[in-house]
């Protein structure tokens, strides 16, 4: 897991019951750690990265919770700028069940999860066509990283896309072993291949759930796709992209027409010091 995505949750009560859950995140700028803003190039282990989080009690009733606060404030070169994001976090959660209960009003409880449950039914079935819509068969791709930051050896992402019917495998067995670098991926991140999937099959409905349920992903653990504790994994967008460039690549040879590969990578410029302008110096900034 990339630590400096954090994630936020609220239950939605209704009469008493949770009902729901409603979740909001974001790339906190900050958490700490030996390098600012999270992408700890060098690191081999998540223990070098910045602060881990447990599920912790953020707010209680509405309430921040300080000695949590002061914790993730303490541990942060620019704690006004974290503060900012967890109000807004939370914020998100506020309003969104303030939206929802007023649709449970309306309409009653059921109508609401009956809606929910039609969304998620009615992607699934577009899905469906149109994964069922590609001649079955295996598809191959493979892909690579340059080096991993600590060796010089290239890492190979290598997929093989098994469609049959109108439900696909897309299976990652064949690429490399989890690099000492921190570029790998953790399982969260490498389902993001099946964004390949749904932009060349089903590019019109909502991603929900229902955009999953068609597709099995098969990730070799101890390999760059998942990797296994302790190791980093905070430059997770060096091996994420290209779970999707390859899925691209081996689905391309099964349609008539495709799409040009992203870039494979993200280039992160970090810059942090201390604010010298009239007013405000000795005010951290990142």
């Amino acid at each position: 897991l990339h630590q400096a995505d954090v994630n936020l949750f609220r239950p939605v009560f209704v009469e008493d019951r949770v009902e729901f859950l409603l979740q909001s995140t974001s790339h906190l700028v900050d958490l700490g750690g030996p390098i600012p803003g999270g992408f700890s190039n060098g690191a081999q282990t998540h223990w070098e990265e910045q602060l881990k989080l447990p599920p912790t009690l953020l707010y209680a009733n509405d309430v921040p919770v300080r000695p949590t606060f002061n914790f993730l404030l303490e541990n942060n070169r620019v704690p006004h700028l974290v503060l900012g994001d967890l109000r807004a976090l939370h914020g998100c959660l506020v309003v969104g069940e303030r939206q929802l209960q007023q649709l449970i009003g309306r309409g009653g409880l059921e109508k609401v999860r009956a809606a929910g449950r039609y969304a998620i039914d009615a992607t699934e079935a577009s899905m469906r066509r149109g994964i069922a819509a590609i001649p079955d068969g295996d598809y191959t791709a493979e892909d690579f990283l340059d080096e991993d930051g600590v060796t010089d050896d290239p890492i190979p992402v290598h997929v093989t896309v098994k469609v049959r019917g109108d439900s696909m495998e897309i299976d990652f067995s064949g690429s490399g072993r989890q690099p000492l670098g921190n570029c790998g991926t953790a399982w969260c991140e490498a389902g993001r291949c099946i964004e390949a999937v749904k932009l060349m099959v089903d590019p019109a409905t909502p991603v929900n759930s229902g955009t999953l349920r068609p597709i099995d992903v098969l990730l070799p653990a101890g390999s760059v796709v998942q990797g296994l504790p302790p190791t980093s994994v905070s430059s997770h967008a060096d091996i994420g992209p290209r779970t999707i460039n390859v899925v691209t690549q081996a689905l391309g040879q099964a349609k008539a027409e495709s799409f040009a590969c992203d870039t494979g990578t993200a280039v992160y410029i970090g810059f942090s010091g201390i604010d010298s302008r009239p007013g405000h110096e000795g005010t951290p900034w990142g």
